[in-house]
């Protein structure tokens, strides 16, 4: 499973976990930290990394998630099964 907490358009944390719950890996974009914008630890492959750049507004970065196959779970999460 793999959880997205979307806090807008420049700040998103991503988090992966296996199939036991345990987390493996965590990728971290934070637009306010100009010299090292995305912190990765572990195995936290993140795709949309490549799409963050046209994230000029937060509907964007919602019709994205949507397409790679998140579902919204409240204001700030989302998560996608069996990845």
């Amino acid at each position: 499973m793999e959880a997205l907490y979307l806090y807008d358009e420049k700040h998103f944390r991503h988090v992966k976990q296996d199939a036991n719950g345990y987390e493996i890996g965590e990728t971290i974009y934070n637009v306010d930290n100009y010299s090292k914008p995305i912190r990765k630890t572990g195995n936290a492959p993140c795709e949309f990394l490549n799409l963050y750049y046209n994230w000029l507004e937060l509907q964007i970065a919602i019709q994205d998630l949507i397409d790679l196959g998140f579902k919204q779970v409240n204001q700030t999460l989302w998560i996608r099964e069996g990845v």
